[in-house]
């Protein structure tokens, strides 16, 4: 048995969530994300970023930074320095230009940007910041179309009934 549809985009974003965490605590501080290609925790770097790009390749806008993700994922830092920091680069890139252009949560814009400020001094903080970022936005979209959803349910039971 399976999870279904709504469950995997759950367990897709809690573990967006949780994952950074368990990197911070349970493992000695990098410099960046992709320095721990080079750690014991290169199993939870994997899980994350798998499920992550799995989730995206579900959302057709959500593609191209999937396949950057993706491949980001295929190229360890560690052998492939210039590769991976290209991918990692154009990941955050194409996620920032998503959620700037987006017009439902502008805010979050805004911390995106401060996330890509304090990548400038500290790439590891910038980068979990985004992932908060991008794994709010999934969460309030999904959200909003469960809502919208249900709401079209219930119209269409009163409308039946």
């Amino acid at each position: 048995m399976g999870l279904s549809q709504n469950s995997f985009r759950i367990f897709s974003l809690a573990t967006a969530y949780i994952c950074p965490l368990i990197i911070l605590i349970c493992f000695p501080r990098h410099d960046s994300l992709s320095l721990y290609w080079e750690s014991r925790a290169v199993p939870v770097f994997i899980f994350l970023t798998a499920i992550t790009s799995y989730f995206m390749f579900s959302i057709p806008k959500w593609n191209y930074p999937a396949a950057a993700l993706l491949l980001l994922t295929a190229f360890p830092s560690y052998m492939y320095p210039n590769i991976h920091d290209v991918l990692a680069v154009l990941f955050f890139a194409l996620c920032g230009r998503l959620i700037v252009l987006d017009n439902r949560f502008r805010w979050l814009a805004l911390i995106y940007l401060f996330g890509v400020l304090i990548a400038l001094k500290d790439i590891l903080i910038g980068e979990i910041i985004g992932i908060y970022v991008i794994t709010t936005f999934h969460a309030l979209t999904f959200y909003k179309v469960q809502k919208i959803f249900k709401e079209k349910q219930e119209i269409s039971k009163k409308m039946v009934g």
